[in-house]
């Protein structure tokens, strides 16, 4: 008798992924990145408006829009595809006629080129900036700020500080940035800045550490939680719609941080 073993279905499309391109992120916030926790793989593709989290934690996968600055999913969708760009057939120069197209390339360090080689005649510096870097920006260090049309997840600044940002940007909200000076007080809860093991502090049970994100159900029955352990090992599990409980209080690596117990807090 012979079993075939296949790999988890995220393994293979994380696999699909790497042969892409895609580039993996603790946190997917921009096209091209991808993150996997267990049976979750968040995706953003080259060519998508929004990023998508895939859900192979139940017999028949499922596949969900998630927005990239909570890292909460919004919505099921029932039609998924991600195209491969690396299967084409590639051909040599000599075959392809150039003499109509201006070469441009995005050189992977926020630089793009114009020309081949050591025809360069042009390179354009490009930082990209998210909606929270946008948020915390001082902008009187911008010496524009456009809205492009062309531009759908990301804002970039050029080598004359002009920054160019999508519409929606300003639909969200264009705060002077969000106040670190609070002292004591805990930071409000944003998901996309989070790692696990960083320390959060519930409202009611005190300070522990983040285990990341759960999801749990199945079908179209889905929940989100974000889980937090405590000293006693206790773990609390807090709906993704009740965040405004939870702030955050301090990164993995701090020093003399005393965990609360679930116990003792009758819980």
């Amino acid at each position: 008798m012979v079993f075939h073993l296949r790999p988890p279905l995220s393994i293979v499309v994380e696999n699909f992924l790497i042969a892409e391109g895609y580039g993996a992120a603790d946190f997917v916030g921009r096209p091209g990145e991808y993150s996997i926790r267990g049976g979750i793989v968040d995706v953003y593709p080259f060519s998508s408006v929004c990023p998508y989290r895939l859900n192979f934690l139940d017999t028949v996968p499922a596949v969900f829009r998630f927005d990239v600055d909570t890292q909460l999913t919004t919505a099921k969708i029932k039609n998924f595809k991600l195209l491969s760009t690396a299967g084409g057939v590639l051909r040599s120069l000599e075959d392809v006629s150039l003499n109509q197209f201006l070469p441009i390339k995005f050189n992977g360090i926020n630089e793009v080129c114009v020309g081949f080689g050591k025809l360069i005649t042009y390179k354009i510096r490009l930082d990209v900036l998210t909606h929270n870097q946008f948020l915390d920006k001082d902008h009187s260090l911008f010496n524009s700020i456009n809205v492009l049309d062309g531009l759908s997840s990301v804002g970039v600044v050029d080598q004359k500080k002009n920054l160019f940002i999508p519409d929606w940007f300003i639909k969200k909200g264009v705060g002077s940035g969000r106040d670190r000076s609070l002292g004591s007080v805990p930071l409000p809860l944003q998901m996309s800045e989070i790692k696990r093991g960083d320390f959060l502090v519930h409202r009611d049970h005190g300070v522990g550490r983040c285990l990341g994100l759960v999801i749990k159900g199945g079908g179209g029955d889905v929940q989100e939680f974000l889980a937090i352990k405590y000293s006693d090992g206790g773990v609390l599990s807090i709906d993704v719609g009740r965040l405004d409980l939870v702030g955050y209080f301090a990164p993995s690596g701090a020093d003399d941080i005393k965990l609360d117990s679930l116990s003792k807090r009758g819980v």
